[in-house]
């Protein structure tokens, strides 16, 4: 530990400055921050089924096929919002999890399958659900 702050440590519990937290409040950090992660995982998927419905709606292979006009359709319509979109929340999520709990003394390369597994989950169940409205399977 460092001198300077071992010192500083050290003054404030001379002066009986520490207050001590109650245990409820590290729970609610603890729970916070899963929600947190859990939030921005359900974001990903959602910014990346809707980043898949939107391709589907353009047909790159059609557009493809027309040549360097079809390219030029299919470069305008890309929603390039989206794939940022979704790129920052995977990029947060890689960020997040290791912070939470036991998951820091994972491997990078366990940690960045895990998120990314998840996420493509959560994104293929999306996706179906979206598939299943389009065919009208939950028509009630």
């Amino acid at each position: 530990m460092n001198k300077k702050l071992k010192d500083g440590l050290m003054t404030k519990i001379k002066k009986n400055d520490v207050r001590m937290r109650p245990k409820w409040w590290f729970q609610i950090i603890k729970d916070g921050q899963v929600l947190l992660l859990v939030l921005v995982f359900v974001i990903s998927s959602l910014f990346i089924s809707s980043l898949i419905y939107f391709i589907g709606l353009i047909n790159p292979s059609s557009l493809i096929k027309m040549g360097s006009i079809g390219r030029e359709v299919l470069f305008e319509y890309l929603p390039y919002h989206l794939i940022v979109a979704a790129l920052v929340t995977v990029f947060f999520s890689i960020f997040i999890y290791p912070k939470i709990g036991d998951n820091y003394k994972k491997e990078r390369r366990q940690i960045y399958f895990f998120v990314l597994l998840l996420i493509l989950i959560f994104s293929a169940i999306l996706t179906g659900l979206e598939l299943m409205f389009e065919k009208g399977y939950f028509l009630f």
